[in-house]
């Protein structure tokens, strides 16, 4: 069985090296899909949804804010 990095918004925020919020504004807009873990209450984002994000980035999807 494959194993599935995951990470909090904290961890992405540092990798991104954007603020926190953003990550979340992120979310919201529907732009960085995370998934919900523990009845909704903690989100977690997928090194493949990330990638995928950082893809749509280069192909001038979204600007970094």
């Amino acid at each position: 069985m494959e194993s599935i990095e995951l990470y909090t918004a904290e961890e992405l925020a540092a990798i991104l090296k954007v603020n926190i919020q953003t990550i979340w504004k992120w979310d919201r807009e529907g732009r960085i899909h995370g998934i919900n873990l523990v009845g909704n209450r903690m989100k977690r984002y997928r090194h493949k949804d990330i990638e995928e994000f950082l893809d749509s980035l280069e192909k001038g999807g979204h600007e970094h804010e």
